[in-house]
Parts: C-alpha cells; sequence; structure tokens
C-alpha cells in the first residue's frame, strides 16, 4: 500500500518526541510482544512487536487498548479491602482504600489460614495467567 508523502511526513511529524520501546503484554496468557510509545512519561500509542515470535506484529483488541486501559478514569490505583465497623477485614464490609503494606499482610494472613486448614505445609506457587509453558514447566521440577 501507498502512503502519500504528504502523509507520511504528517505522521512523522506528529510522533516527534515519542520513544518506542519493547514489552510484553500482560493481559492474558498469551504474552504477545508489543510496543510502546512514550512522550512525557505517558504511553501515547501501542502497536505490535514483528519480531515477537508470538504474535508476529499483531494484537488483538485487548493490546491494542493498553494505554487507554492504563488510564481509564475507573482504573484501580491502590488497593481496596471489604473493611467492617471494627477497621478489620469482613467479607460482608463496604470497599475501603488501604495501603499496599496492609493489603499483601491480609492477603499472606488469610494464604496461611488456608493451609493451616488444608493441613497444607507448603504452596507450590500461584500461576499467573501469562506464565510461558517453559516457565511452568521449570516451575514444577
Amino acid at each position: 500500500m501507498n502512503v502519500p508523502t504528504q502523509m507520511q511526513a504528517a505522521a512523522k511529524n506528529a510522533e516527534g518526541g515519542w520513544r518506542w520501546d519493547k514489552a510484553a503484554c500482560r493481559f492474558c496468557g498469551t504474552g504477545c510482544g508489543i510496543m510502546l510509545a512514550t512522550k512525557g512519561g505517558k504511553i501515547v500509542a501501542v502497536k505490535g512487536d514483528p519480531a515477537a515470535p508470538v504474535n508476529r506484529g499483531l494484537n488483538c483488541i485487548k493490546g491494542y487498548f493498553n494505554a487507554k486501559i492504563m488510564y481509564g478514569a475507573d482504573r484501580l490505583k491502590q488497593p481496596l479491602l471489604r473493611i467492617g465497623a471494627d477497621g478489620k477485614f469482613d467479607k460482608n464490609g463496604k470497599f475501603a482504600p488501604v495501603s499496599w503494606e496492609r493489603a499483601y499482610d491480609e492477603m499472606e494472613f488469610h494464604i496461611k489460614k488456608r493451609l493451616k486448614l488444608l493441613d497444607l505445609k507448603v504452596l507450590e506457587y500461584l500461576q499467573v495467567g501469562n506464565i510461558l509453558l517453559w516457565k511452568d514447566m521449570q516451575l514444577k521440577k
């Protein structure tokens, strides 16, 4: 496809000051390679990485909307915890913002409590959706 020279020049001018970096998309288990353009510390454009063997330069809808997802008005920026009237975790409580330290402490407490209840000595690992097959196999050895 031939793009007119004038349009190519306008596109190049619009991209002035952009810095392109490689990244891995984290919105599913595939692990596609993406290219992120940043300007002023914010993502301004996303495209597939043609050198990535997983997706060969193509992105799905989630991959293309990485920047919009990152900067969406409804995106959580700190942990929320259901808290009761006594200020402690309550699964029927209302969501309230808490520190990252408190959120991790609560997770640790409840995971340990569950392990004890199930009489397990160790939790092998928690698998995330975007772990690659070879990494999964290494963790299971």
